[in-house]
């Protein structure tokens, strides 16, 4: 009967200690909740030093759990509830840096706020020292910080504003690739010629796609 009150401690703490590193792991190597900015290329191989380990420690934690012949079924179910809330944090996690990768999956569930960004600056409510938005006879370009609550909309939490010909373009850095030699974006501009497709010569990788009306995808070799 002892032996089975400890073994019942030990196993329920055993559950609660992996949830917990796993929970702390998980949080700690991936993008904030509501976050736009994925971890993806250099940024993501510190996640998988401590994601794969974790995924090994839940995978032996739950197959000891479930095999345990001294403990009774209702303490292996607690335990394996516990489980499954760093099971689900991984799956959670996982599933949100994914969509958050794909650019049409970004831009779906960010585009009201970077709508609201676009006009902020449209407005001049939001504006740099430059105030490229200034109608002048002079090309300009400046990087806007934005505000605290709208920071994850892009790297560095800056947007760049570029006027030419008297067109806006207002661009925000959701991603890099290729160890940071590709700069991805989405790009607000009123501008109709907006040339789409690869750019240049055939062995660029600058590359301009529709996402929506005023709005593209843009990718540009540094």
């Amino acid at each position: 009967m002892t032996q089975s009150i400890l073994k019942s401690i030990e196993i329920i703490g055993l559950a609660i200690a992996i949830s917990g590193l796993t929970i702390v792991g998980i949080v700690s190597t991936s993008p904030p909740w509501g976050s736009f900015v994925p971890f993806t290329g250099v940024e993501a191989l510190p996640g998988l030093f401590i994601i794969i380990p974790l995924l090994y420690m839940n995978f032996k934690g739950t197959s000891f759990i479930v095999n345990n012949r001294i403990v009774s079924k209702r303490i292996k179910f607690c335990c394996l509830l516990f489980l499954a809330v760093g099971w689900l944090t991984i799956a959670r996690y996982w599933i949100y840096n994914t969509i958050i990768s794909n650019p049409e999956g970004n831009f779906n569930l960010s585009r009201r706020e970077r709508t609201a960004i676009v006009e902020k600056i449209q407005n001049g409510t939001l504006h740099g020292e430059k105030r490229c938005t200034t109608p002048s006879p002079y090309n300009c370009t400046e990087f806007i910080r934005l505000p605290d609550s709208y920071s994850d909309l892009a790297r560095d939490g800056r947007v760049k504003v570029t006027r030419r010909d008297d067109i806006l373009y207002i661009y925000f850095l959701y991603d890099t690739t290729n160890f940071g030699d590709i700069l991805h974006y989405f790009v607000y501009t009123s501008d109709p010629n907006y040339e789409l497709g690869y750019l240049s010569d055939a062995r660029s990788r600058d590359y301009r796609e529709r996402l929506a009306p005023n709005w593209y995808g843009v990718s540009e070799d540094q």
